[in-house]
């Protein structure tokens, strides 16, 4: 070995030596050494910064959005909820970063005591960041009643706006509906089709006039509407819902009368929608309130003969998914005989989503989760097709958390792992954005194309910094997305999978290692990123390298890795980039 590299060896070992000693703990700390139950770091932490503020333990979230966040198994549960309470006595705020750990956790799957106890240690319901969801909103966004329950205890308000997204690209043949709009909690309920929200927040205090302060629509606008946009988002939705919302609006008192800033009225709307039993109801007379009919007479008393006698529902792949839900298997049979296949679309003119991919879409406790297992078998032996609406099924249960079973089970009867729309996510690429290991392996035993591009949506705030004007849509590989958000452990996989670790995007030219070195400036600019740690970032950079990422390489901009690394401002990458290359110019010199 020569000098130069001798000299190079003991910086790198001094300046390793050095950062060791400088490193102070970080949020990220906190939340890791809770979720496995390290009290004993917990405390050591405490001792050596003082506090559990956000500007003693600094990160892209507050220790609190981070246990608000996590979701696992049952002790993973439990030690977030005891995480929760000793961070507050240590001094985390509840209301950190604009009430973000109370936001977060509202809209969490069966995170309801998470939710009561920072409720109960001062978070503030009604605190969110400006053109924001509250957490009462991402209660509703999640479906989640309990939640909805708990934030009205606690003074939420129950009318007031905040801005929500309707949908991450927008409708392009409807412009009436941007990507981001303010409404209040009630009509958000109404427009997602939310019947026990609706009524939960209606009880709560909220006015079903109430006109909205940019269109003028109430919350029975949204209803009437709600039908159209889940056609072409990713909301869950079917039409018995929508039209129970309106019921429900019409007993309490909603005036149909109402017109929006262009003059519609929710009929109008509901016509313009071609949503033929939110006409009926609309057309017809006031609905009985419960218990009573609207004049006054017992609900048993006949009806006015001009009121249309109730009609038998017809059968949706909503109705399957349901009687499945709740395990009510001798109507999923007698359904399936009745109707002689599950095949989309059981009926045309109301179903938005196939039974398989409903079924995808269901989180909730253990007992559902095994009602959907069993259910998807059930339903494709009576003919539902898994590669359904162009793999949607798969594509939908490979994102979702806890859900592993339902895809083995998706693949083993015939998904196709790489079926997706033009412009769509790959199951793979939803499987990596959601920081599911488990998911992306299932995916690559049954040939999932590790190499495959898809085009991703992302959000405003999340745009490199280096590229303002950069497309919000843009096509990105697996191991690209992984490199970019900074998860290690699939970056591992996906190239034990063979995955390429030189390829380059066809938009942009860019490599993993390039969403690696500038992956880090996208979270520091968006303080909701989940999981981002500048170490995992790092990890990243040192895995791809490890596995032969050319850092020479540069994309159509003429940018190298390091050069976007040093724009960003990422020095720990810059430093690691930087250490390599000197590496393997003394590599050569030795030669």
């Amino acid at each position: 070995m020569n000098l130069t590299c001798v000299f190079l060896l003991c910086s790198l070992l001094a300046g390793a030596a050095a950062t060791q000693e400088q490193r102070q703990p970080n949020a990220y700390d906190v939340y890791n050494a809770i979720i496995n139950g390290r009290w004993d770091e917990v405390d050591r932490i405490k001792e050596q910064v003082g506090s559990f503020s956000h500007d003693k333990l600094p990160g892209a979230r507050d220790v609190l959005s981070l246990l608000a966040s996590v979701t696992g198994y049952s002790h993973v549960y439990a030690n977030a909820l005891t995480g929760v309470r000793i961070c507050i006595e240590y001094g985390a705020d509840p209301n950190a970063m604009q009430g973000s750990p109370l936001s977060i956790a509202a809209g969490a799957d069966k995170w309801s005591k998470v939710v009561e106890r920072l409720l109960q240690y001062g978070a503030d319901p009604n605190l969110h960041a400006p053109k924001a969801p509250s957490a009462l909103h991402n209660a509703i966004e999640g479906n989640l009643p309990n939640n909805v329950r708990l934030l009205i205890e606690h003074k939420a308000d129950v009318n007031r706006e905040a801005w929500v997204v309707i949908d991450v690209v927008g409708d392009p043949k409807n412009p009436e509906f941007p990507l981001k709009r303010p409404l209040t909690p009630l009509a958000y309920a109404a427009w997602l089709g939310r019947p026990e929200i609706t009524s939960l927040l209606i009880e709560g205090g909220a006015s079903v006039t109430q006109r909205n302060s940019v269109t003028g629509r109430t919350a029975l606008h949204e209803a009437a509407v709600g039908r159209v946009p889940p056609r072409w988002s990713g909301y869950p939705y079917s039409e018995e819902l929508q039209t129970e919302v309106v019921k429900i609006l019409l007993r309490h008192g909603a005036d149909r009368k109402i017109k929006d800033k262009n003059g519609d009225t929710a009929l109008d709307l509901a016509k313009k929608a071609k949503a033929a039993n939110v006409v009926r109801l609309l057309e017809q007379g006031k609905v009985e309130s419960q218990g009573a009919s609207a004049q006054g007479k017992p609900s048993g008393a006949p009806q006015d003969p001009q009121t249309p006698k109730p009609e038998r529902s017809a059968v949706t792949s909503w109705t399957v998914s349901q009687a499945v839900r709740w395990g009510k298997w001798d109507e999923v049979y007698r359904l399936c005989n009745d109707l002689g296949s599950f095949k989309f679309p059981i009926d045309p003119q109301r179903d938005a989503y196939d039974v398989l991919t409903l079924l995808a879409l269901e989180t909730d406790n253990a007992g559902t989760y095994a009602n959907v297992l069993t259910g998807v078998r059930i339903c494709i032996e009576c003919g539902a097709d898994p590669n359904a609406i162009q793999g949607l099924p798969l594509r939908t249960a490979a994102g979702t958390d806890r859900w592993s079973k339902v895809v083995e089970r998706l693949l083993q009867h015939g998904a196709d792992p790489n079926l997706h729309p033009d412009g769509a996510e790959t199951a793979l690429i939803n499987a990596v954005a959601a920081n599911l290991p488990e998911n992306v392996r299932l995916l690559l035993k049954y040939k999932a194309d590790p190499n495959q591009e898809a085009w991703v949506t992302v959000k405003g705030n999340l745009l490199p910094f280096d590229r303002p004007n950069l497309a919000r849509r843009r096509p990105v590989t697996p191991l690209m997305l992984a490199a970019q958000f900074g998860r290690p452990e699939i970056v591992r996989i996906l190239l034990e999978g063979g995955a390429d670790v030189n390829q380059a995007d066809s938009v942009y030219g860019r490599t993993a290692l390039h969403e690696a070195a500038v992956g880090g400036s996208l979270f520091r600019l968006h303080p909701f990123s989940k999981e981002y740690t500048e170490e995992a970032q790092t990890e990243t950079v040192r895995i791809l390298l490890e596995r032969g990422a050319n850092k020479d390489l540069r994309d159509k901009d003429g940018n190298t890795a390091l050069d976007l690394a040093k724009k960003a401002n990422a020095t720990n990458v810059v430093r690691l980039l930087e250490s390599s290359a000197r590496a393997r110019a003394g590599s050569v010199a030795d030669r």
